[in-house]
């Protein structure tokens, strides 16, 4: 006879109700617009500036008819930029945000790049 090793239990990492997870998301959706409402300008400039790469590439790949290697290369990195570096960005100036403290474009940018 074969014995197990585990009895069946009901697992203690269950997924909570669903009313609870909603009230949750909107607890923690209402925490991060308070955070985002200490510094609008400041997200709407990061938002701005990271997103002129992708644009920049997009407007190379409607205008170059045959791009050369070096234009596809770059049509290739550019939104990688938006994508990574805009993302980090973000994450840093929302930490310092939420620990109190001042970030501006450059500060957040360097600590990014760093």
């Amino acid at each position: 006879m074969i014995k197990l090793a585990h009895r069946l239990t009901p697992a203690r990492n269950a997924p909570p109700r669903r009313r609870n997870t909603w009230r949750q998301a909107a607890t923690y959706l209402g925490q991060g617009l308070a955070i985002v409402r200490r510094a609008p300008g400041l997200y709407l400039l990061i938002s701005a500036v990271c997103a002129m790469p992708a644009l920049l590439a997009g407007y190379l790949a409607g205008y170059l008819r045959e791009p050369a290697l070096w234009q596809q290369a770059l049509m290739l990195g550019l939104p990688w930029v938006t994508i990574v570096l805009g993302t980090v960005v973000i994450m840093l100036a929302v930490g310092y945000h939420s620990r109190g403290q001042t970030v501006d474009l450059g500060r957040a940018y360097g600590e990014a790049i760093r």
